[in-house]
């Protein structure tokens, strides 16, 4: 990135599908990414849902990371909402100077507009760079409060 190469951090619109669907393919593992229809149906449904706010650091027109934010409502802390967030990538291109950190700010400041009472995110415990734990302790949030737990349901092949 040079110093004209400002990011600019937005909200995703249809015509993100295809780079933040080619970013999301980076964060490895088994992700199944729908393709044709079923990719358009579902961006659409994730862009358009209430409450789910899906952010892009587009540099000079190219989308370098994405985040999405749902925010939640909740009927305990005042029912104040409460906030995931998921699906953080930068692209390796892009990594290590700073936009990870600009789009996660953007991201934690539409949690505390919303008058979200806590922001919750889960990140993979056994990466291979080890960077992403820290990243996200850099930027306050805690391990030691409360413990993670993750179901997943496997879908049946045909």
């Amino acid at each position: 990135m040079t110093g004209n190469d400002k990011p600019l951090i937005r909200r995703a619109v249809l015509l993100d599908e295809e780079p933040v669907c080619a970013l999301l393919a980076e964060l490895g593992g088994k992700l199944a990414i729908p393709t044709g229809s079923a990719r358009n149906s579902a961006w659409h449904a994730l862009i358009t849902h209430t409450g789910t706010l899906v952010y892009v650091a587009d540099i000079n027109g190219k989308i370098a990371s994405t985040a999405t934010i749902h925010i939640l409502p909740n009927m305990t802390n005042g029912a104040r909402p409460y906030a995931l967030i998921e699906n953080v990538i930068t692209n390796q291109n892009y990594r290590n100077i700073g936009l990870g950190r600009l789009l996660m700010e953007h991201a934690i400041r539409e949690a505390w507009n919303a008058n979200a009472y806590k922001i919750m995110l889960l990140t993979g415990k056994f990466r291979k760079d080890g960077g992403s734990i820290g990243f996200y302790k850099k930027l306050g949030f805690r391990s030691d409060e409360k413990s993670a737990m993750t179901m997943r349901r496997v879908p049946e092949r045909d």
